[in-house]
């Protein structure tokens, strides 16, 4: 689907105004990929779940039935942190 700068441009301030983005840092990667290779699951989801763990969430809620593969709590990192998916 091709979307042309004009839209694209408001959508981008949209976002920034909303929530600040992140960046993807090294643990991050490291545990999206762990939930890629250990769930299945899509990349931008294992991200999101990631990010989530990486910033202290207590839960995940979501609709998306991808995340049924890991809906009950997820720890990474192995220094105690959880985040329980709900959906």
């Amino acid at each position: 689907m091709d979307m042309d700068a004009g839209v694209q441009e408001k959508y981008r301030a949209l976002f920034e105004t909303l929530a600040p983005l992140m960046a993807v840092s090294e643990t991050i990667a490291e545990w999206a990929f762990e939930l890629r290779r250990d769930f299945g699951l899509k990349t931008v989801h294992a991200v999101h779940i990631a990010t989530a763990v990486e910033n202290d969430a207590d839960a995940f809620v979501t609709s998306d039935a991808d995340f049924l593969r890991v809906q009950n709590a997820v720890a990474l990192g192995g220094d105690g942190r959880t985040l329980q998916v709900l959906l």
